[in-house]
């Protein structure tokens, strides 16, 4: 069936290389595959993925804006605990935590990081997520980041803008002002 020299190995390196592959896959789609009992049927739904994990905000009946948080994928470091008794308007992720922003106005964080569901001071308007940090705007238009570290990035500085709305990478962060001037 083979001949000799090498033909037989080959063969087994592939398929060897091939299961692999394939069991890669399978694990990739099983973490972002949306749980089978999560309910996706109204506007407004936030959704956001970690390195490995995905949060979504599912539908409460009676409530009429937001979401509980639901998150699914690797559970590397405890982001796919989500709190329980909160509803939330957003959700983002971070690489080791998750945060989400209330109707109240309030950000509640769980994960590696805040292995207990932790509040963030002050009450914001927007957030979003990098790797390593999650910033937010303040009601008062200044911008927020935490965990506070040397490694994480710090607030852009104002220079008298107030902002609506702001977007992070691991290197910088652009924002809109309340006149929407970037």
């Amino acid at each position: 069936m083979f001949r000799a020299g090498g033909s037989h190995q080959g063969f087994v390196q592939s398929f060897l290389l091939l299961a692999t592959l394939l069991a890669h896959v399978q694990r990739y789609i099983e973490a972002h595959t949306i749980p089978s009992d999560f309910f996706l049927d109204s506007p407004g739904i936030s959704i956001d993925t970690g390195l490995s994990y995905v949060c979504a905000l599912e539908v409460v009946p009676y409530v009429e804006v937001g979401g509980r948080p639901v998150c699914w994928g690797k559970n590397l470091h405890k982001n796919t605990i989500p709190p329980d008794n909160y509803i939330f308007v957003q959700i983002v992720t971070s690489k080791l935590f998750a945060c989400g922003l209330t109707v109240e106005q309030r950000v509640f964080c769980w994960g590696h990081i805040y292995p207990q569901t932790k509040e963030i001071d002050g009450l914001y308007t927007q957030l979003t997520a990098t790797e390593n940090f999650i910033c937010g705007v303040l009601v008062d238009g200044n911008v927020d980041c935490w965990p506070k570290s040397k490694s994480s990035s710090t607030p852009p500085e104002l220079n008298g803008y107030h902002f609506v709305q702001i977007s992070c990478s691991e290197s910088h962060c652009v924002g809109l002002d309340r006149n929407a001037h970037v």
